[in-house]
């Protein structure tokens, strides 16, 4: 489960990531992947949302990005959508 952490903090910024790339970059089956989480607070996607949400975060109070959209921080930190 760590492992796969790692990875999911290392890419959240990447729009294309899914479980299926997951669990290949990790070499697990997507359906071990999913019972490696099954008993967690959240789901395998739900810690990609969250990571993404908090790389977000981060930006959001960062001076530097104070003259930022918000579509562009989502957009940034990995959101494939401004309604995301």
């Amino acid at each position: 489960r760590r492992r796969v952490l790692q990875y999911i903090d290392r890419h959240c910024l990447d729009a294309d990531l899914d479980a299926g790339r997951i669990a290949a970059a990790c070499g697990l089956s997507i359906r071990y992947l999913h019972r490696v989480f099954a008993g967690c607070e959240q789901s395998v996607m739900e810690r990609v949302w969250q990571a993404r949400l908090d790389h977000a975060h981060r930006l959001l109070i960062d001076g530097e990005y104070i003259r930022r959209s918000v579509s562009d921080i989502a957009y940034r930190s990995g959101f494939t959508s401004a309604a995301a």
